[in-house]
């Protein structure tokens, strides 16, 4: 690998000359695809990689590490070596990217007021997380012979945060650890001010993010340090997408005039993102002002001038364009070209295999019984379901079941009908049908549809946070299961696997045959409305009808040669005529294109 100059954003002679990185996130992307992807890196004419570390992802369960399989970043730097690639690593705490509460870990209860400062009920988590992690990238950095030119700690704290105490103590922990390599942070231009002393004059080195206008927020900051080397750590070159919004995507030749303004200026740079990903399992984030709640789509395509799938897109092409200005250009390997896709379209009847109301004891990570309906966090769960049971002696007369802050989204079922659903923010109350005499069982499914990963609302709760009333009344004693499901499934434990596709939330199977491995395919399920699709036990994340994306992205490692198995859960009856069926097809379908607008400045 090419060395670099003493003097630039990563300071030492261990590290590129000039640092062209591009973001590509390791736990989006299925390892056996890992060397295909950064190969792809290394072809727009990038020299680094860049990538978050979610602690989340990391620490499910409190005090239980794993950094096996799709967790396995040093395996992941290593890659990216071999590809001669450079790595910049980010650890968070925080991380934002869309992500999961923003890689903080749900089980870490506590006021949000404590959540990213120096409380010790904070920092004393961050400590164990850094002694895990930590000692892992120390054994990577560029001055022990590895491939880590820097680190970067939290992000974009200014806006959210002006502990002076806080930075100082990250710093700390990560150089007690090992660290010796630069360690930078991310910061919004026009939030500077919020950062005082406590990067560059602490030896904490401060970088920004830009998205539009980039001149405008490079003048910024070289107002504030004018004789600092400046690195843009964030070229955002698309756009957050959410369920039930259009699809955006940024015009790719605006796009390649920023780049050209970052590295006119002089400017190492990072593209975020150079790969898109996918949210697998069930880890996208979401937006959130008051009611207003957003969660992420499951594609991470971000518009990035490489595809969540890996097509070299117009944007990769103008992009090296740009770069081959500034570097020399390595030549563009004919495999990369094209992406073997599906060659037909597929279509794979689905059959019954379960109910999800009536498996609940057999699926579930944990069962309770309690006075209210636990959060989500009061189980130390995640990601995934939550399902609530209470029986009512008798349902003589109707009555109102009210559901006081439900996050995110919960289906309510009488003796396995379904009455309704409550979405976050929105009207609460469902009517039980009256009318006999025997006992009705009252179910209530909630789900997570993604914790909020920015603003005022992280770390907020899931479940149903303000309790059940009936009428005037709170309902209490609950039996409560905890469906995280995220994981692979045990279709042996399901029961009644001969329901009708009609009846709700139920889980079906598929089989199809591919004839070759290494074929990219796409999931798509019309007719179906909400759920969860997997592959060969392989989590591909959540479908929904809403859009704006209507495929699931099928990795090329995840599908096999011969015979291969599709599981749904989905969570509505269906009214699909005849057989259900999914249909796999060899191009995505993320909605249609509508123009992202600059914001003017």
């Amino acid at each position: 690998m090419e060395q670099r100059r003493v003097g630039t954003f990563a300071a030492g002679d261990t590290g590129p000359q000039r640092i062209l990185a591009g973001g590509i996130h390791y736990f989006r992307i299925a390892p056996g695809d890992w060397r295909p992807a950064l190969r792809r890196l290394r072809a727009m004419g990038l020299n680094s990689v860049d990538t978050y570390i979610p602690w989340n992802l990391h620490e499910m369960r409190k005090g239980e590490f794993d950094f096996s399989g799709i967790r396995d970043f040093a395996e992941f730097v290593r890659l990216a070596a071999e590809e001669g690639m450079y790595a910049i690593l980010r650890p968070g705490p925080y991380i934002c990217s869309e992500w999961d509460n923003g890689a903080i870990p749900a089980w870490l209860r506590q006021d949000r007021t404590t959540l990213r400062t120096a409380a010790p009920v904070f920092m004393d988590a961050v400590y164990r997380w850094y002694d895990e992690v930590i000692p892992r990238i120390a054994s990577l950095q560029s001055t022990r012979g590895g491939s880590v030119i820097a680190l970067q700690v939290d992000n974009d704290f200014g806006r959210q945060g002006t502990d002076p105490e806080y930075y100082p103590l990250l710093r700390d922990a990560v150089r007690e650890r090992g660290i010796d390599v630069t360690v930078y942070t991310i910061e919004t231009p026009g939030y500077l001010h919020n950062l005082g002393t406590a990067q560059s004059a602490d030896g904490m080195v401060p970088t920004i993010w830009t998205e539009a206008e980039s001149h405008v927020d490079i003048a910024s900051f070289r107002e504030r340090w004018p004789n600092h080397p400046l690195f843009v750590s964030e070229f955002v070159c698309g756009p957050i997408q959410h369920w039930g919004e259009p699809h955006l995507v940024h015009d790719p030749d605006y796009d390649a005039q920023q780049l050209e303004t970052i590295l006119a200026s002089g400017a190492d740079v990072s593209l975020y993102m150079a790969h898109g990903g996918t949210n697998f399992g069930l880890w996208n984030g979401a937006n959130a002002s008051g009611d207003d709640y957003r969660p992420a789509v499951t594609s991470y395509d971000y518009d990035a001038p490489i595809s969540e799938h890996g097509e070299l897109t117009r944007k990769f092409w103008t992009f090296r364009e740009v770069l081959g200005r500034y570097h020399d250009l390595p030549d563009v390997p004919e495999d990369l070209l094209t992406p073997r896709t599906l060659p037909t379209q597929t279509a794979v009847p689905m059959s019954p295999a379960g109910s999800l109301l009536g498996s609940a004891e057999a699926v579930a990570s944990q069962r309770t019984t309690t006075l209210w309906p636990p959060t989500f966090e009061d189980l130390g769960q995640t990601t995934g379901f939550v399902l609530h049971r209470r029986v009512l002696p008798e349902a003589d007369r109707s009555r109102d079941l009210v559901l006081h802050g439900v996050a995110d989204r919960a289906l309510v079922f009488a003796d396995g009908v379904l009455l309704g659903a409550v979405e976050r923010g929105g009207p609460g109350r469902v009517t039980i049908p009256g009318g006999g005499t025997a006992p009705l069982t009252v179910e209530i499914l909630v789900e997570n549809l993604g914790r909020v990963n920015f603003g005022p609302s992280l770390g907020d709760r899931k479940g149903i946070v303000g309790g059940v009333q009936l009428d005037d009344a709170w309902l209490q004693e609950w039996e409560t299961f905890g469906l995280e499901l995220s994981e692979t499934i045990d279709l042996g434990a399901l029961s009644n696997p001969s329901a009708s596709h009609a009846s709700g939330p139920a889980f079906y199977v598929g089989t199809f045959d591919l004839a070759e491995s290494g074929v990219t395919a796409f999931l798509r399920t019309p007719g179906w409305q909400k759920g969860i699709a997997w592959i060969n036990g392989f989590c591909l994340g959540r479908y929904w009808s809403v859009g704006p994306q209507l495929t699931l992205y099928v990795p090329p490692s995840v599908a096999r040669q011969g015979s291969n198995e599709i599981v749904l859960l989905e969570l509505h009856p269906t009214d699909i005529p005849g057989d259900p069926e999914v249909v796999l097809v060899g191009s995505p379908d993320l909605g249609s294109s509508v123009p992202w607008q600059p914001p003017q400045r």
